[in-house]
């Protein structure tokens, strides 16, 4: 036997299914028959439908992940009147008119939304005459249902989306809200991860899981995620606040206490409102209310009687049981800009005090 053989078989007396070419060739294949499978599947997912009916709906459907109605119901309705039976195209095609519809509720065309609201549930009846289960057609039925104000209703179809296989950033943004709204903190986390898988860097849903899992008390996690929030701007204080709260939180007082201090001395932005930063993370998120009340002082000191410093001193107050200064400071607050939050605090202030002076 040759010295080339020996180094290509160096155990000529073992099987050939312990070699590694028996592997290598195991890999390959189980590799081809994979993807052949997923080739199969991806193609038979719309099997009987026209493949210029596929295309049509692909550029629909690429049009809509960018935000543009027109485009997109130029080719679903294309799409649809080659394959009348193409449910998904028919609910797409009601996903955009409804698109259309919000882009003229901004524009404040009332006629033109209504209009467009109208065409988006004739395309997602037609989409659930042909399956009643269509994932699209429910996402479409939870959007309406939310933009009449029924929550319960709008959770319901996007759950159903959701079940039928439905998944996108949008499907997974607006149910981890709504169940932030129904106070369902577990669902609500895993829906904003989900969404996260989409988009990875979107600097909103980081701040939402941020302020879930601090608020589950789960500070590790909080400080992860407003850790990557400051990987994309490590010049916003407010988030860099509530890094150093979910440290202090975490046990690490020394390390939050050098970052509350960074943020007072930054040259970012405007002292006051520095001060203002670190003041309400401080009391808020109930780190030290004696240091954020003084920092709000210290903030009204620098620019007398803004807003921001009434509405926190309000709060600060408030949390501090010195009900008779909430009070005080709310009320500035609303004769200053009023607002639906100030004036619940201000409302909860005025039962405390006159409890306290019912004692």
């Amino acid at each position: 036997m040759s010295d080339k053989t020996k180094k290509s078989n160096p155990n000529p007396g073992a099987p050939f299914w312990k070699s590694k070419l028996f592997i290598i060739i195991t890999v390959v294949c189980i590799a081809g028959v994979v993807y052949a499978g997923m080739k199969y599947f991806s193609n038979n997912q719309y099997a009987g439908i026209p493949k210029r009916a596929i295309d049509e709906y692909k550029l629909g459907v690429a049009a809509l992940e960018k935000n543009d109605p027109e485009k997109a119901l130029s080719a679903l309705l294309k799409a649809a009147e080659l394959d009348q039976t193409f449910a998904d195209a028919q609910a797409r095609i009601g996903e955009a008119y409804f698109m259309a519809a919000m882009k003229h509720k901004s524009a404040k065309n009332t006629e033109m939304k209504n209009a467009m609201l109208e065409q988006s549930m004739v395309f997602v009846n037609k989409a659930l005459v042909i399956d009643l289960n269509n994932g699209f057609a429910h996402q479409t039925l939870g959007y309406h249902a939310y933009e009449k104000g029924n929550l319960d209703e709008a959770l319901r179809e996007l759950e159903t989306a959701e079940t039928a296989g439905v998944h996108s950033f949008d499907l997974h943004t607006m149910l981890g809200y709504l169940y932030n709204e129904k106070e369902e903190t577990a669902k609500c986390i895993e829906q904003y991860q989900k969404a996260l898988e989409f988009r990875p860097a979107d600097i909103k849903t980081l701040h939402n899981l941020g302020e879930l899992f601090f608020g589950v008390e789960n500070f590790q996690k909080a400080i992860f995620f407003y850790g990557e929030l400051l990987k994309y701007d490590s010049k916003d204080n407010s988030i860099k606040a509530n890094y150093a709260a979910s440290l202090w939180k975490s046990g690490d007082q020394t390390k939050a206490k050098e970052l509350f201090n960074q943020i007072l001395e930054s040259p970012e932005g405007n002292k006051f409102k520095n001060y203002n930063t670190v003041a309400w993370t401080l009391i808020d998120k109930d780190i030290d209310i004696e240091w954020g009340i003084k920092m709000a002082h210290a903030a009204d000191e620098l620019k007398p009687r803004n807003i921001e410093s009434a509405d926190i001193l309000g709060w600060g107050y408030f949390k501090n049981k010195d009900y008779a200064n909430a009070v005080k400071y709310l009320n500035m607050s609303m004769k200053m800009s009023p607002s639906d939050e100030v004036q619940r605090r201000l409302t909860m202030a005025k039962e405390k005090l006159d409890e306290s002076l019912k004692k």
